[in-house]
């Protein structure tokens, strides 16, 4: 339909204006002609449309013939259409009240086309219908002028004339309200209808909110599953709270609250969504506070509260707040408000980094204050998951804590204002206050306890004090109520006895008397040592429970203290222990975790037994049996490389057996002969066979890279599969007999993939090249043939790997390091090459999409040339 059709049309109803019939013709044929039905109205059909509308429907209109036509095609159209009405409506607002016959056809025309079977007629009725709505609120805002003026002159008699327009354009508009939300079920029209009445609605808020009640057709819009539509629906209620008055503020706020299932629902299933919308309930409920959210829309917010779109967490976060302040005194908030979120985060099973990333939103929006409601939640869980959270919450609090004051001793362009010295000194005293005691409450649960332990760093207590908090008294009750009491315990777990002792050594830059109770421990450890094993007997070894519940205690407590220091002459003696206990260790009956703490227990004795000697060179050892420790070195690694054998072993096990075997690989290495080595160290030599570090390498992976970690083993399981790592690593850089060519590929398979891993791996792949470039680029070829079977696979490994040993190179300048790029490259390709079917690898070539940087170093490698 033309611009021309349009203005004829309306030049035809404006030089009509005495014959209300003809008007009504033109208006009405324009609109059928939009249907596409090509039926011409005549003034017969006048009478029909009040008298008998079905007839001229389905008799008539129904029945003529149609033409499909789309008269949304065209934006041009639908602006003309709307300017057209606009001029009819708008511009002579005062003709139509006054003579109205053929505009009352018209809206029943329209009406009749909305409530109609066909689809074409009732998306022209509703798109005509919100048209004649919008311009009719547009003329009753002019109307209303003209009645506060009668109002203000007292005239009366004009003002109910006035009055009685004002309410046809109510009745007219609020008909067509009803009937025109039947457009919103088609997809191409429903965001247009829905943009024009949000138009409308923030066009006269106060009228279609407070005197038309008409906030359910946005209800209709949000449940129309058409994003544009409920994405407009959104913004305006937002506008509306945001910039309307009170009342009509508080009708939208109610609303919102009203349908929070549809738009909760609408958040999940459109994500864009999610921070609008939270962005409304935060808005609705600062107008009508006292209306509250329900449980289940408030799990579903809590469970938004571990996605990653920041804004959306601290949407969540505040109205996770205002919940909870509305039902709990201001004493009991914090504690209820974390437990609902440990609910939410226990059932869906999230990872820990993400109840970090929340924990860290509430810390930074003000919440723990103090730490006296986390420790009171921890002593009172009687669920261990709760437990463990609390613990991981505490200790992250804690951290935050440090970083608060590292971030006022050195201000960053980012740091917060919010953070003050008065806010941080109070939560140093209530953590300082409350941690021995909780400590002490949870010393006999051996998980709680190491992940509590993590917050007593020494290295602290200077951030204490640049805040002002004296905390030696609390340090001094930690060490002698807590931790000397531990570490006296006939405790078997190794994690907790390790954090323990590892942080009474470490309190000496606090705690000047650490050094004593350390002293005093090592001598209790070696005389319960030697006392309980003296009471085993050929009778009785392996037989007596208790005796060798004994024995695995004082193994446990001296492996765990000469791994982390000894200064004590009992070793040699320990080591004359221990080398006959090694043949006596099948009769004890010991657990595995137990056979492989005395595996480490005699590897840490051996190490320590050098480092005296190398301390002390000219001291004399009467205990030592210098001259037997080559024979026990040879039947200690001989029952270390039978271990190997039992890759399946469970990790507590795994761990001491690749410590102990790892580190003896690198204390037996072949000295340089021309180096001096102390007596001990000459005999303990152990020859290196290529099967035994395949055999090694195998275990370590087995161990290493294995599912990830359960959410109950957490972190301490993760740091003990890297530390396995690290030790392998150790044998590689300081072996003498560097097993390159038979552990490379264990690198490469997981070099990438493993993220958490990755600076070990790094670090292992660049000892390689270290070694023997050449060697490392060849071996790399026969590599990527074995585990690379995919082109693209191929590429991105293959530039991880490259550009990883190249960085290590920190002095070449730019062009060397491309230089070695694609000598690198090229020497890799060429050994593949050589290696691979010449066929596949042409393929291989040619179907990786090679980057500009990547084919130079192709084109400058000879490699291509081995190809073709």
């Amino acid at each position: 339909m033309t611009v021309t059709k349009f203005w004829s049309v309306y030049y035809s109803w404006q030089k009509h204006h005495v014959d209300q019939e003809r008007r009504a013709i033109s208006i009405i044929q324009l609109c059928l002609d939009m249907t596409g039905y090509g039926y011409t109205f005549t003034p017969q059909d006048i009478a029909l449309l009040t008298e008998n509308v079905s007839t001229l429907y389905e008799d008539k209109i129904m029945k003529a013939p149609f033409v499909e036509r789309d008269f949304l095609a065209s934006s041009a159209f639908v602006a003309n259409l709307t300017e057209f009405w606009n001029k009819i409506i708008v511009h002579h607002w005062k003709d139509l009240l006054r003579d109205n016959d053929w505009f009352n056809k018209t809206v029943m025309l329209v009406l009749m086309f909305c409530k109609s079977s066909s689809d074409e007629c009732a998306m022209v009725g509703s798109f005509v219908g919100t048209i004649i709505v919008q311009q009719l609120c547009t003329a009753r805002h002019k109307l209303l002028k003209d009645v506060e003026s009668a109002s203000v002159l007292r005239d009366t008699h004009r003002r109910s004339s006035l009055k009685r327009k004002l309410d046809y354009i109510d009745q007219v508009s609020l008909a067509l309200l009803t009937e025109v939300v039947e457009g919103l079920q088609y997809a191409r029209l429903s965001a247009l209808l829905m943009k024009r009445i949000c138009e409308t609605f923030e066009a006269y808020p106060q009228l279609m909110v407070d005197e038309y009640k008409q906030l359910d057709l946005l209800a209709i819009g949000l449940m129309s599953k058409n994003r544009p539509s409920i994405q407009v629906v959104l913004k305006c209620l937002q506008w509306m709270i945001k910039n309307c008055n009170a009342e009509t503020s508080q009708a939208c706020g109610l609303f919102v609250m009203r349908f929070e299932t549809q738009l909760l629902q609408v958040s999940d299933a459109y994500k864009s969504f999610e921070t609008i919308i939270l962005q409304l309930f935060l808005q609705a409920q600062t107008i009508v506070g006292t209306v509250l959210l329900s449980e289940n829309s408030m799990e579903n917010i809590i469970f938004k509260m571990f996605g990653k779109d920041e804004a959306v967490i601290n949407t969540a976060i505040d109205l996770h707040g205002i919940y909870f302040t509305a039902l709990h005194v201001p004493a009991a908030l914090e504690k209820h408000a974390l437990v609902a979120i440990l609910d939410v985060f226990e059932r869906y099973e999230y990872p820990l980094a993400s109840l970090d990333t929340v924990t860290r939103k509430l810390w930074e929006k003000g919440f723990f204050r103090r730490f006296d409601d986390l420790f009171t939640l921890l002593i009172n869980a009687n669920a261990a998951f709760l437990a463990n959270c609390m613990a991981h919450v505490i200790n992250y609090c804690h951290q935050l804590l440090m970083e608060d004051i590292r971030t006022r001793i050195t201000p960053s362009a980012h740091s917060s204002e919010s953070v003050s010295w008065n806010g941080i000194r109070r939560r140093i005293q209530s953590f300082v206050k409350g941690y021995p005691a909780c400590l002490q409450a949870v010393s006999q649960c051996f998980g709680l306890y190491s992940l509590l332990l993590k917050s007593l760093n020494p290295e602290n207590n200077e951030l204490y004090r640049v805040a002002g908090v004296d905390c030696e008294s609390y340090y001094t009750a930690v060490l002698f109520n807590t931790l000397a009491k531990v570490a006296m315990e006939e405790t078997i777990d190794y994690t907790a006895l390790f954090h323990t002792l590892t942080s009474i050594h470490n309190f000496d830059s606090v705690c000047y008397i650490s050094e004593d109770v350390w002293k005093e421990l090592t001598d209790k450890y070696y005389t319960f040592f030697f006392h309980t094993r003296s009471r085993l007997r050929r009778y009785n070894m392996g037989i007596d429970s208790k005796q060798m519940k004994l024995y695995t205690v004082a193994i446990l407590r001296l492996c765990i203290l000469t791994e982390i220091n000894n200064a004590t002459e009992e070793v040699f003696t320990l080591a004359e222990y221990l080398a006959n206990d090694l043949r006596l260790l099948s009769n004890m009956s010991l657990s595995e975790e137990s056979k492989a703490i005395f595996y480490r227990l005699y590897k840490n004795t051996l190490y320590a037994v050098v480092r005296c000697c190398l301390e002390h060179p000219s001291k004399n050892h009467p205990t030592a049996k210098f001259n037997q420790y080559g024979k026990r070195v040879q039947a200690f690694m001989s029952v270390l490389v039978d271990q190997l054998n039992y890759i399946d072993s469970e990790f507590a096990v795994s761990r001491h057996i690749a410590n102990a075997m790892c580190n003896m690989l690198v204390l037996t290495q072949e000295c340089d002969s021309k180096q001096w080595s102390p007596m001990p160290l000459k005999d303990m030599v152990f020859k290196v066979e290529p099967a035994m570090l395949q055999k090694l390498a195998t275990y370590v992976e087995r161990q290493v890279f294995v599912e990830q970690a359960l959410s109950d083993e957490g972190q301490n399981y993760l740091l003990g599969r890297k530390l396995m790592l690290t030790a392998y690593g150790d044998v590689y850089r300081l072996h003498h007999a560097l097993p390159r060519k038979t552990d490379l590929c264990y690198i490469f398979k997981h070099f990438g993939t493993n993220s958490p891993f990755t600076q070990e791996l790094e670090q292992l792949l660049y000892t390689l090249y270290a070694s023997d470039s050449n060697d490392f680029y060849k071996i790399s070829a026969q590599v990527m043939v074995m585990f690379v079977c995919k082109p693209h696979a191929f590429q991105t490994k293959l530039k991880v790997v490259v550009s990883t040993v190249i960085t290590k190179k920190k002095s070449l300048t730019i062009e060397m390091a491309f230089f070695y790029d694609y000598r690198c490259f090229g020497l890799i390709c060429t050994s593949f090459a050589r290696i691979a079917c010449q066929t596949w690898m042409r393929t291989v070539i040619l179907s990786t999409s090679f980057d500009t940087y990547w084919m130079r170093c192709w084109e400058n490698s000879d490699a291509s040339a081995v190809v073709r």
